[in-house]
This record gives C-alpha cells, structure tokens and sequence, in this order.
C-alpha cells in the first residue's frame, strides 16, 4: 500500500517546491525526505475536517511554525493534553499514506500555555474573513455578501453569537478601525484540481493579503471562504481549529449556509459535533453523527437555532447559577435555556436552566436536562422535535454531545435507572418529573411513555426573590440612531466588579440584579473613537429600589 501511495507524494512534493520557489515560500518546509529530522516551536493546535453530508469527521494535530502549519501524527490523549499550549518539537519526518509527509514527535516540551479560556463578560474577539478566490473558481459569494451575512443583516453571525454565547463573546467587526468590515478578497495562483493542501492555500492567502496591508497578528480569528469546488479532492467540506486562543482559524467551502459558518466558528470556542445516541451506550450512533438538529454542531442547512445545553456548558458560558445538580427524585422547574441568563424574567419559577445528573459508573459523563422553545429570532428554526420539548443529552466534557431524546407534555423518556417526564409546559419553562430507579408499573389507563399531570402544591426548586430584573433605556438624539450599535452600559457592582451589557437597536438593555448600590454609565465598544459628547458620568441607582433607569449617551 505503501508504493501505491508513492507517486501521488512525488507529484505533490515537486508541486509543492516549485511553487514555493516561484512564490518564495518557505521551502525547506516542502522539500523535507522521509526520514529527516524537524526541530521547532511553535503552537499546537488540534483540527477537526469534516463532511457534514457523509457523516464523518476527523481529528488530527498541527504545530503552527514560523508562519506556517506543520501536520502532526501524534496520539490524541498528547494532542489533548498539549492543545493550544507553544511547544518545543522534535522528531522524523515519514510518509502518511495520501497525506504526504507529517512528523512524528520524538520530543515535546512545554513553554507556554494557551488562553484557552473564551468566557467572561464581553469579551471581545477580533476576526478577519477572507474570501480566497481560486485559480479559474471564485467564491460564490461576493465580500459584500460576506458582511451582510455575517455583520449588517438585521440577523447576524455576530449578534448570533452575543446571544448565543449569553452575552459573552462579542466578536469586532472592524479591528482595523477604517469603517468598514474586515473582510478582504484575495487570489491566490491554486487551481480546484490540484491536490488539496489547505496548509499552503492558507499560506498563500495570508500573503495575499498581507500585500493588501493586512497586519494578521491584529486578528485572533481568522475565517477563510474558498471556492465550493475547491475542496472536490479533499473529502472535507470545512476546516476548523478546535478550541483556541490568539491563533484561531477555519476554512469553509460552503459561504451561502450560515450555519455551516457559525459550526466552523462554534469549534473555535471548543465545540465538539451534536451527534445521536439512540441506544444509551455512550457512544456516538455512525449513521446519526451530525442528527441533533437542534444545535448548529449537528447538521447545516437548517437555519437559525442556538447551541444544545452540553456545548454551552463546554464552551465555558452557562453560569453556575443558572445549572443544578440533581442526585434524588422529584419535580424541577427549568427556564428555557435560550433565554439570556441575566434576562430570565422575574415572574418564572426558577432560574435554572440546565439540570445534570450523572451517569452511573462512568466517570465525567452527565445527564444534561435542558428545555428548548423557538421564541425568538435566533431560534425561530428551531426543529419541532425539540420544539417546546425537554431535551436529554449525555456528554463526558470533550467528545461528542449525545442527544438521547426529546419529551413533551405527560411525556417520558425512559433510561432504564433513570426516567425524565415533561410533566408541563409553557412558552419560556417546563417542570420535569425526575424518578431514580425502575420505572413504575403504568396502570392499565397509563402507557408507559405517559404520566399524569397534577397541580404541584409547591414550587420546586423556586429561589428566593434576591434577583432582581433591571430595564434601562440609553437615550440618543433624532438622527444619532446608529451610535446604539457602537456603545455599551457598563454596570459597577457594590463589590466593585463592572458588568458591561449590549444596547440593543431599540436603546433598550436589561440585566437581572441582586439587592445593592449600583451605578451606570455608556461606554464605547472597544475600537471605537468615543464622540466628543459622549457623556461620562456614572448614574447612581439602587436594587431594587431602582427597576427602570434611563440614560442618555451624549451631552
């Protein structure tokens, strides 16, 4: 098997070293021999490629070098272990079969861990886009359409993602700071038939656009749209690091799906795929790999819909307050786990929105119990399988999410120790009946997917009333609309810590807060030059003595 993979490497090595020669790329990179030896530093990185219509994903390991992408024959436990941390390497450079040469380490050693950590309040991101055109194969979609999809329509990738994230993630459009998107065109001298070397495709953007002025390391993402032809020879329709920091990357072929862009972007923040696993045994069911509908994680082409509970939680967003862990029987009520945290309205039973419960004898894998309700704009797509339904996943922290099933009204689903009823349900939250053990002999009236409602006598799991939902509205002069999108409220807390809330287009901002002295004010979104009006002072105001504030952003 070995000689039959032979001349396909010598093509594509000679290929490779006359074009970096032409192109001055590094060429000692692509002149390597099986055999020699590699010593270098650099960032691991773990890469996911992927074929959302043929159900199947790999996982493979490159070391980011001096400008270029070093692929690694490495096991994953190492990978795992060393992701996203800059390392010293050393080891042999041998033939892998139609990939070509990789090298396989002899030697790791640690300098410096990666930021790993993307949560926390408003953190911004910086994200170039650029749209590689191809030798004789453009890119379907043109720059401009680029940014409306992700940045100007009125339903975003970008506000997608503040929402999504809860708030805490915000990606900067316009890192430069000249007005306008970042998202530039470039051409590189490829062709769709050639073989497909994305490592050198990224390579050749990159200079591309750095001829343009581009400065890269201004950039902590950078996503690159490529012909839908050009991955024809890959058997891969998207590219993506999984879990990243301050070089973060992917590459999609497919611009028109959007959430195929937001699934690339998704395993950036460490996100895994949604997978099925009908059977309960932990693992993920060959044919269902992408089924979980209900997460952009799962299958593209669907629309609008947010993250499952587990790639929440694996993404580092769900808050502690709003998860519980539950270890006996009895009722819960749960908000939907699409409503922003600090949003949760006041009248609701319970401020929780995730339960877990784990898996007996299996260490680190959790029940995750979520409820789900396509009411609002990112989540109008939500399929009606899960649609106002309670959802139960398994997840371990780093593989797959593992939807088991989704339960209605008088609904259960049945995990032989364990059964979870959807006992009601309203818009924005359901009580879910929890019973450890066997499931009871149903009646001759039952069935065994079936329990009868009743009215509960109590409220389950109901916290007391030591939250409190705030409503402010920030006030802009006629014709002064657009700086609502260049602005924030940052919130001090009697602690002294800030919260920082997005303004949305109507002026309007909420936040859910506890008893205390607070004060407000309107700052500017990072990179943006603050008007010279702009007010500065802070605005007093006590919870909950205070539950409507007003605020006007220029003098």
């Amino acid at each position: 098997m070995r000689h039959q993979h032979r001349p396909n490497r010598v093509l594509t090595l000679c290929w490779a070293v006359a074009t970096a020669t032409l192109l001055l790329l590094p060429v000692s990179l692509y002149a390597q021999q099986e055999g020699d030896y590699f010593s270098g530093s650099g960032r691991l990185q773990r890469v996911i490629s992927e074929d959302l219509h043929g159900q199947s994903a790999r996982f493979h390991t490159v070391l980011r070098s001096a400008g270029s992408t070093i692929p690694l024959s490495i096991e994953e436990e190492t990978a795992r272990r060393y992701g996203d941390t800059t390392v010293q390497l050393g080891g042999r450079w041998t033939s892998h079969g139609p990939e070509g040469l990789v090298v396989i380490p002899e030697s790791i050693v640690p300098i410096e861990e990666g930021v790993v950590g993307l949560g926390g309040a408003s953190t911004l991101r910086t994200i170039l886009v650029l749209r590689v055109n191809f030798r004789g194969a453009a890119v379907e979609c043109s720059a401009s359409d680029l940014s409306t999809m992700l940045w100007r329509s009125p339903e975003n990738v970008g506000e997608f993602f503040e929402e999504a994230s809860y708030r805490q993630i915000a990606f900067d459009p316009d890192a430069d700071g000249n007005g306008h998107p970042d998202v530039f065109s470039v051409s590189i001298p490829y062709a769709t038939s050639y073989h497909c070397l994305p490592y050198i495709w990224m390579l050749l953007a990159n200079q591309a656009a750095t001829a343009q002025g581009v400065v890269l390391s201004r950039y902590q993402h950078v996503m690159y749209f490529v012909p839908g032809s050009a991955t024809q020879n890959c058997g891969w329709t998207g590219l993506a690091v999984l879990r990243c920091g301050a070089d973060c990357w992917a590459i999609s072929s497919a611009c028109r799906t959007i959430d195929t862009t937001i699934h690339e972007l998704g395993h950036n923040f460490g996100m895994r795929h949604a997978a099925v696993d009908a059977d309960n045994d932990g693992a993920a069911d060959p044919a269902a790999y992408y089924s979980d509908h209900s997460c952009p994680m799962g299958a593209s082409g669907i629309g609008w819909r947010r993250f499952n509970a587990p790639h929440r939680d694996q993404a580092g967003w769900l808050p502690l307050e709003n998860q519980a862990t539950v270890s006996r029987s009895g009722e819960r009520y749960i908000s939907s786990s699409d409503i922003i945290p600090d949003e949760i309205p006041g009248g609701l039973p319970s401020v929780t929105q995730v339960l877990k419960i784990r898996v007996p004898g299996v260490a680190g894998s959790a029940y995750f119990i979520s409820y789900r309700h396509s009411d609002s704009r990112y989540s109008r797509n939500l399929p009606v399988a899960w649609d106002g339904k309670t959802s139960v996943h398994r997840f371990d922290g780093h593989r797959e999410s593992l939807f088991l099933g989704a339960v209605g009204d008088s609904e259960t689903i049945d995990l032989g120790s364990l059964q979870i009823t959807q006992v009601e349900s309203a818009p924005n939250w359901a009580r879910v009946r929890i019973h450890f053990g066997l499931a009871p002999t149903p009646t001759p009236t039952q069935t065994p997917l079936a329990t009868p409602t009743a009215a509960p006598t109590t409220t389950p799991n109901a916290p007391p009333r030591n939250r409190f939902q705030v409503v402010g509205k920030v006030k802009v002069p006629p014709g002064q609309l657009r700086l609502l999108r260049q602005i924030r409220v940052s919130i001090r807390t009697p602690e002294g810590g800030l919260l920082t809330r997005r303004v949305r287009g109507d002026g309007s901002f909420t936040a859910r807060l506890r008893r205390g002295s607070y004060s407000a004010r309107i700052v500017m979104r990072p990179g943006v030059a603050a008007p010279a009006r702009l007010k500065r002072g802070w605005k007093r105001f006590n919870v909950p003595g205070t539950l409507m504030i007003s605020l006007s952003a220029l003098r």
